[in-house]
């Protein structure tokens, strides 16, 4: 399990209803950014693939799921230095710790609905 629940609990203050409306929002915009990344890696736009892993940590942070935040900054590294070497392979890599966190989500019953 990459989230650390009673962590990100603390940082909402204890509310668990909070938790699960980020979790909704998660889901949703962390499709956008993951394909926002793939696609700025295709086109060579490092500035832009920065952006997304950056905008992505920010949001997978709220979870204090470390493991994938210390992946995203990482590859928010390899963007800043336009290291393609890197970031191609990375591709993947974001898409796979992506799908893993929504999946424990949903496995929390995080995401009823979504």
């Amino acid at each position: 399990m990459s989230i650390d629940e009673v962590q990100a609990l603390k940082l909402l203050g204890g509310n668990h209803e909070l938790l699960q409306q980020l979790a909704g929002i998660f889901a949703e915009d962390s499709i956008q950014l993951v394909n926002e990344f793939d696609q700025a890696v295709s086109g060579h736009d490092a500035l832009l693939a920065g952006h997304a892993i950056h905008s992505l940590k920010g949001i997978t942070a709220t979870f204090c799921a470390e493991t994938e935040v210390n992946l995203f900054d990482l590859v928010e590294q390899a963007a800043s230095r336009a290291d393609w070497s890197r970031l191609e392979p990375a591709r993947v890599e974001i898409k796979d710790a992506v799908a893993a966190i929504v999946q424990e989500m949903r496995e929390r019953s995080w995401l009823v609905g979504v």
